[in-house]
């Protein structure tokens, strides 16, 4: 009886169990994820969360995200304490469905990359717990640094943008640009950093119609050793810590050219100029260059905008070899809790510059030594440069180039130079060997150079125009060139080319110059024998084209052969030649006969008669 009752009551319990209503749980279709690329360094202690986000998909969460190490998923316990460069990360992600939704081996599952290229290792369903658990493959840590829209990391540090014109150096935190092309953006700037210092060098012209910022870095940018140019409707750089070393950036925009906390200016070579091209007159809104603090070590700083140049919350300071060279007669002015750099009556002024005090030039001097026809251009040759500064020293280069027709010196000679022709040349001065364009500039209202001293060899020289840049750095001294015709001496006579000792005759020398034989001997200078000078008791000199007369109590003086003489004109010289030969001696047979007087007296009276009986003679009638 029991038994039935049983069986009756299991009966029931079945029936029931068999006609309560069943829930329905509905399956998700598709899950569209994207995950972050882990950022380099770091420091870390237990599990380390990756950032997933949802991308497309409805109905689950993401209830756990972390990095491990090594190539294949092994579980908690092998977090990373910090991303590596050059090391392999894998991330495990795990979903949880909604209510009355579950996870299928058919849900369709889309995984993106930021920063990265990632896939799927492997994916899991956990059906007791209705959890989706997802493995990546192997992937490289990021940098928090964008160019463009793309986000520097471990596989495209090289060449970031697939151009071989942008690279990344993270163990220096360097990007060098070659005048990459860039697109799109990232947190509103074509070039962003986040946390990290970096430093920017090489090339790069940044600009955007539409993108905020040029350069935007949460905290330390330098820019070294590059040649920027960048425009944009926001601010053309932006940064908490500002540093340019050796660089020249031109940096735009409708809000302000340049805003930093802190932003120094180094190196000689620096040319840092912020300009904003916006309407809004707002000192903290709009303004050529805003930072908390400015300081210029080296190099130009130059702020330009609609109603501030150059303004800084704390202070603004330069270097005792900085001036500020815009407006003139400015100065620093603090007034209302601000510093800008204002006018000589405190003004806020719309340009502001700070540029090393420039060295004034006084004066040149130069010494050319003729001309050469090269290459079709007739080019002006010389030996020696100096410069002269007014109360300091500058390290300059200088020169000379060609030769030309007119004063403008515009047309080059092609020829060589006809004498008696004016011609024209400039003596080039740059401040250091590199260009440096703001450097130099002549002592003001300069008309004639002091001291200034331009030479020639063979030619007539003047100076006849100065010139400089208003910026200082270009100058450049334009002079008339003249040259002059040849000249020559002429040895026309010498009186004795064979001179005796013991002899009492004087050696005479005339000597003609050609063209002009009236200027020759007011330009004589000396005589000279053997290479030696004569001094003045040696000989005399007159007029009559050029006479020399060498005495003969000098020439006794020299020994027996040939010598050589060189009259020495201010612009030439004349030689010659002469030979001191020694007397002959005559030798008188021995007879043993003494020739006494009366005996010569005799000889000589019949020599007489006998000559006078040889001649014919008349008798007398």
């Amino acid at each position: 009886m029991k038994r039935r009752i049983l069986s009756i009551l299991l009966a029931a319990v079945l029936l029931c169990a068999v006609n309560l209503p069943v829930s329905a749980e509905t399956e998700i279709e598709s899950v569209s994820l994207s995950l972050t690329a882990p950022l380099a360094g770091g420091s870390y202690s237990g599990p380390v969360p990756a950032t997933v986000s949802i991308e497309g998909g409805e109905h689950f969460t993401v209830s756990q995200a972390n990095w491990f190490k090594g190539s294949d998923q092994e579980g908690p316990g092998l977090a990373p304490s910090s991303f590596e460069d050059g090391k392999h990360y894998f991330a495990e992600i795990r979903l949880a469905p909604d209510t009355g939704h579950i996870f299928s081996g058919s849900t369709s599952v889309v995984l993106e990359g930021k920063g990265i290229a990632v896939a799927i290792e492997n994916i899991e369903v956990n059906y007791s717990g209705g959890e989706l658990y997802i493995c990546t493959t192997e992937t490289l840590p990021a940098y928090d640094l964008w160019v463009g829209s793309t986000q520097v990391n471990g596989d495209n540090r090289d060449d970031i943008l697939g151009d071989g014109k942008a690279e990344y150096d993270p163990l220096t935190t360097t990007l060098t640009l070659s005048e990459p092309a860039i697109s799109g953006e990232h947190n509103n700037a074509m070039i962003y950093s986040g946390s990290g210092s970096v430093t920017v060098t090489g090339n790069a012209t940044i600009k955007s119609d539409s993108t905020s910022f040029g350069i935007s870095a949460n905290s330390s940018l330098t820019i070294k050793d590059a040649d920027l140019i960048i425009s944009v409707p926001g601010n053309g750089i932006s940064a908490t810590s500002l540093k340019v070393q050796d660089s020249s950036v031109y940096s735009k925009g409708a809000g302000f050219g340049i805003s930093a906390n802190k932003l120094r200016v180094e190196g000689a070579g620096s040319l840092v100029r912020g300009i904003s091209d916006g309407d809004d007159t707002r000192f903290d809104h709009a303004g050529g260059i805003l930072a908390m603090n400015i300081e210029v070590g080296g190099g130009t700083l130059e702020g330009e905008g609609k109603y501030n140049g150059m303004t800084a919350y704390d202070s603004i300071t330069y270097s005792s070899s900085h001036e500020i060279s815009e407006p003139e007669d400015g100065k620093v002015v603090s007034s209302g809790g601000i510093c800008y750099v204002g006018d000589k009556d405190e003004n806020p002024v719309a340009h502001a510059m700070i540029r090393p005090v420039l060295p004034e030039v006084k004066g040149v001097k130069a010494h050319v030594t003729g001309t050469k026809l090269d290459g079709g251009i007739c080019m002006v040759k010389a030996d020696s440069f100096e410069t002269f500064f007014k109360d300091c020293t500058a390290p300059v280069s200088m020169g000379v180039y060609c030769l030309y027709t007119e004063q403008a010196c515009a047309n080059i000679l092609t020829t060589d130079p006809v004498p008696g022709t004016d011609y024209y040349f400039i003596v080039d001065v740059h401040a250091f060997d590199d260009g440096d364009p703001e450097t130099l500039r002549w002592a003001e209202n300069s008309v004639i150079i002091d001291g200034s001293e331009i030479t020639a060899e063979n030619a007539e020289t003047e100076i006849v125009e100065l010139f400089h840049s208003p910026a200082g750095g270009s100058l450049s001294v334009t002079c008339r060139y003249r040259q002059k015709e040849q000249v020559t001496y002429t040895v026309t006579e010498v009186s004795e080319t064979v001179w005796t000792p013991d002899s009492d005759t004087d050696l005479v020398i005339t000597v003609e110059r050609g063209p002009d034989n009236s200027l020759c001997f007011s330009c004589f200078v000396s005589v000279a024998v053997d290479g030696t000078e004569l001094s003045a008791a040696d000989y005399e000199v007159k007029e009559g084209s050029t006479v020399v007369t060498l005495k003969a109590e000098f020439l006794n003086g020299l020994t027996v052969g040939a010598h050589t003489v060189s009259v020495t004109f201010d612009d030439g010289r004349a030689d010659t030649s002469f030979e001191i030969k020694a007397p002959v001696e005559t030798n008188i047979p021995q007879t043993g006969v003494r020739m006494t007087g009366g005996v010569m007296l005799i000889l000589m009276t019949i020599a007489s008669a006998a000559v006078a009986g040889a001649l014919p003679w008349k008798k007398k009638d």
